[in-house]
């Protein structure tokens, strides 16, 4: 099995400039208004990968003077279809693979009880990473092109976590 940890790091270069501006933007009070039901993650990937919908999950952290928690939110599939990509100045147009996930109930809970840490505890940052696991990858393939998405407020809609990352894979 193959773990990927797609994370929030100023050093990666698969982070857009925009997404870290973003996620810097989440203040106590933006936190406190999110929706744990809005949650949403979005993977792409080509066709051929099943990702592990059980082993794939959003890890938060949460800093505040009180100290650090840490919560694994588990996701669920709510969706997946192909679609063709958009051609680029150095990439052709290509079949890849959607797949939109939501909190569970229990992780919704879960975020629920870290929204209440930060309005006790003086919230100072929060990471957020998405850890997806593959069920299934192609034999022959080395190297593949990964995209997570993440929505934490339905009206804002999607923001780029990762971009176009493109993983190696191990030699079987």
């Amino acid at each position: 099995m193959l773990l990927l940890v797609a994370m929030i790091a100023g050093g990666c270069a698969s982070v857009p400039w925009s997404t870290l501006l973003q996620l810097r933007q989440l203040d106590e009070q933006r936190w406190s208004r999110i929706d744990p039901a809005e949650i949403r993650v979005r993977v792409t990937l080509p066709p051929e990968f099943v990702v592990d919908a059980e082993g794939s999950h959003l890890q938060v952290r949460l800093d505040t003077r009180a100290g650090s928690s840490q919560s694994r939110l588990q996701l669920q599939a709510i969706g997946q279809h192909r679609r063709q990509s958009p051609a680029g100045l150095l990439r052709d147009s290509r079949v890849e693979q959607l797949t939109e996930y939501r909190l569970t109930d229990a992780a919704q809970l879960d975020f629920a009880r870290l929204q209440t840490l930060a309005a006790r505890g003086a919230y100072e940052s929060s990471d957020i990473e998405v850890k997806v696991r593959f069920a299934e990858t192609p034999d022959d393939t080395r190297e593949a092109e990964l995209t997570v998405e993440v929505q934490l407020f339905a009206a804002d809609g999607y923001f780029t976590l990762i971009d176009a990352y493109t993983l190696q894979l191990d030699a079987r």
